[in-house]
């Protein structure tokens, strides 16, 4: 029951951390403006794995501990959030006012979206899969836990490593549940069961949500066609389940995997800043979509491939349709590191040396 406890307090952290630095974000001119809650939440999402890969990467190429990574971590983010906690107080508690008073609006619907997103959240958690894979990803963060080593070890024989696989290098989705796992001193099966999987399906709603309203924005109650929108979608994931391929599998199943990330939310989330960037020809939009890149990056491997082609081809597509011909090269300056790390890959690069 304890570890339960600490699982539901590292996820309201969690989603804290990601609402604090979203509206910090939002404040920059360079980024364009989010208008919901939701949307706050996803720029927040987005730019902390990206500032986790940017301490936690330094460290693992050093061979450093992973109580050294779980220090720098806390100190940084805890210093942040206090910076943006003075700086944006006010804006903070009016944000929070206001988000109060639109559910309560909308409590109709609204209640019944947070009692099935309750009842999904619930039902990964119970029936997550121990199948290989799951024994190979939360191998890995179990393997880190127990070494207190970000990595050198291999999760499968257990010998010695003298090169960070050039997969691993950009993915440190595992390394951010090892440090969560070490400060809330939890097991990652727990953790990664429970708290992965549920911030998983929270921001797959939170962006399908997102999509549906712009859907609707036409319409005069936007906000109620989106929720029931949602709530369909949501229930929907049930009646795809029939192959170990399928999102809805991985998402029921496997919520907690950096690869199912990419499926879910992170697919969500590029078709999302793709489709606003064609339509409102914002080029701060392509900031956002590189923030994305990196973000995807640092969580998975597959999302290294799978993003670019997702939110690529809709801006290229749009690009060439409106002769906007200058969106093009942004757009490849957008996806550089994605395309640095396929030709690493197609080279047959192995890996960086670790430090001894």
């Amino acid at each position: 029951m304890l570890n339960i406890i600490k699982c539901i307090l590292a996820l309201f952290l969690e989603l804290n951390i990601y609402q604090c630095l979203g509206y910090a974000i939002n404040r920059f001119p360079f980024i364009p403006e989010a208008r919901t809650f939701f949307q706050k939440s996803i720029y927040g999402f987005l730019a902390y794995h990206v500032l986790f890969w940017c301490i936690a990467f330094p460290c693992t190429l050093l061979n450093r501990t992973l109580n050294l990574v779980t220090i720098l971590w806390v100190i940084f983010q805890g210093l942040l959030l206090l910076i943006i906690c003075i700086r944006y107080f006010k804006g903070l508690v009016e944000m929070y006012r206001n988000v109060a008073v639109a559910a309560w609006k909308n409590r109709c619907f609204l209640f019944p979206f947070l009692i099935l997103v309750g009842m999904i959240v619930y039902y990964i958690c119970v029936n997550g899969q121990v199948d290989i894979d799951a024994r190979t990803y939360i191998g890995e963060v179990t393997s880190m836990v127990d070494t207190g080593r970000l990595t050198g070890i291999s999760v499968t024989s257990g010998q010695e490593m003298q090169i960070l696989s050039l997969k691993r290098s950009f993915s440190m989705f595992g390394a951010n549940s090892a440090v969560l796992c070490n400060l809330f001193h939890v097991h990652p099966l727990v953790l990664c069961r429970t708290t992965r999987a549920a911030i998983n399906l929270l921001f797959f709603a939170a962006s399908g949500f997102e999509l549906f309203r712009w859907g609707f924005w036409h319409r005069k109650h936007t906000t109620e066609h989106a929720i029931l929108c949602t709530m369909l979608a949501l229930g929907l994931l049930f009646a795809f389940t029939n192959t170990i391929y399928t999102e809805a599998r991985f998402l029921l199943y496997r919520a907690y995997e950096g690869k199912a990330y990419c499926a879910s939310t992170l697919i969500l989330i590029t078709v999302l800043i793709s489709i606003k960037l064609c339509q409102s020809m914002d080029k701060r939009y392509f900031i956002l979509f590189f923030l994305n890149m990196l973000a995807g990056m640092s969580i998975s491997a597959s999302a290294t491939f799978i993003l670019p082609l997702a939110g690529g081809s809709l801006i290229l597509a749009h690009a060439l349709y409106r002769r906007k011909w200058l969106h093009i090269p942004i757009l490849l300056l957008s996806v550089l590191p994605n395309l640095i790390y396929i030709l690493l890959s197609i080279s047959g690069f192995a890996g960086f040396h670790l430090e001894g």
